[in-house]
């Protein structure tokens, strides 16, 4: 298994030569529209023909691949998660403490946003697997949002209302598709200003001006699968960007997503936009948080601040062959 030169993770320009001899597979079997186990093999058979050895660990349910992932982390070259961004991100608290072992991801989810951003193509998630003996790896930001892990992006208001509505749409089993994140989206336009909390965040101890009705804090640029509120975000900055967002309604809506489709900041009479490392928030009344897409176990309540740091270089990542960012090669 390759060691790293020292406690601390490479500068953040470097990527790292990762050979793979020795992988654990960890599947969530109701991603991939009920395909994951079709996947599954295939990506196990297309490893196995390159000399790797491959566990294959199915979950049962939620928080399940981060025990898997722990149970099996200081032994393998790297866990890959076969799921969405909720399965990429337990398998990844799994993962923290083990900077040796890469976190692989074969996205099969319907966002797919830490994928995406590292630049796996959409369309062939199996990608991942190819060339495992010249695989590459590099080390990312990560966050804690309170104890929870964040890879990608959390918010709350308007977009943890619109999650919570798709988590449950997803109840009883059914799979997950975009439309399902377009309909409450589309819904929460029409009542989203009669019911609006109001926030209040503080970024690396000074405040923002104005209290806000929802907030978007970010690892990553891309939000929601193909939008982007924080264009200018990235996993290598040591930084989480924030989007704090002042006025409801129909028209700030259409306007903010408008700016998000392409790729634009929201204007300042919409929103106020911070760079920071420590992020505290209060709110005026309970209200759900959603992280890297998933409706968090635990609300932003009016007497507790909701704290948000980020952790520099902190978790390996395996790469696509071609990497959309420029960096040095160096081998281990």
């Amino acid at each position: 298994m390759p060691e790293t030169n020292s406690c601390n993770a490479p500068n953040e320009s470097v990527l790292i030569d990762t050979p793979l001899e020795k992988i654990a597979l960890i599947v969530n079997p109701t991603a991939g529209r009920g395909r994951a186990e079709q996947i599954a093999n295939e990506a196990r058979s297309r490893l196995i023909a390159q000399g790797v050895s491959v566990d294959v660990l199915t979950t049962n349910g939620p928080g399940h691949a981060t025990q898997l992932a722990r149970g099996v982390a200081a032994d393998m070259d790297a866990v890959y998660g076969l799921g969405g961004d909720g399965t990429i991100n337990e398998v990844a608290v799994g993962l923290l403490g083990h900077p040796d072992t890469a976190l692989g991801m074969i996205p099969v989810g319907t966002a797919n946003v830490l994928a995406h951003e590292l630049g796996f193509p959409s369309r062939n998630p199996l990608i991942a697997v190819e060339d495992a003996a010249h695989a590459r790896s590099r080390f990312i930001d990560a966050a804690m949002v309170d104890d929870a892990l964040l890879l990608n992006v959390c918010g709350a208001g308007l977009e943890s209302i619109i999650v919570r509505d798709v988590a449950n749409a997803r109840s009883g089993g059914r799979h997950g598709s975009m439309l399902r994140f377009v309909w409450p989206t589309v819904r929460e336009f029409f009542t989203y200003y009669f019911h609006a909390p109001r926030f209040s965040i503080t970024v690396d101890g000074k405040t923002l001006p104005n209290r806000c009705t929802s907030f978007v804090i970010s690892n990553t640029r891309i939000y929601g699968g193909f939008m982007s509120v924080t264009p200018t975000a990235s996993l290598f900055d040591g930084k989480l960007q924030v989007c704090s967002r002042r006025r409801p309604g129909i028209i700030a809506n259409i306007m903010a997503l408008t700016a998000a489709l392409l790729w634009v900041k929201q204007p300042g009479i919409l929103a106020t936009y911070a760079v920071g490392e420590v992020i505290e928030i209060t709110a005026d009344r309970a209200i759900p948080i959603q992280i890297d897409g998933d409706d968090a176990p635990f609300e932003i309540a009016p007497d507790t601040p909701l704290s948000i740091r980020v952790l520099p270089n902190r978790l390996r990542v395996l790469l696509p062959r071609e990497a959309p960012f420029p960096s040095t090669e160096i081998s281990e």
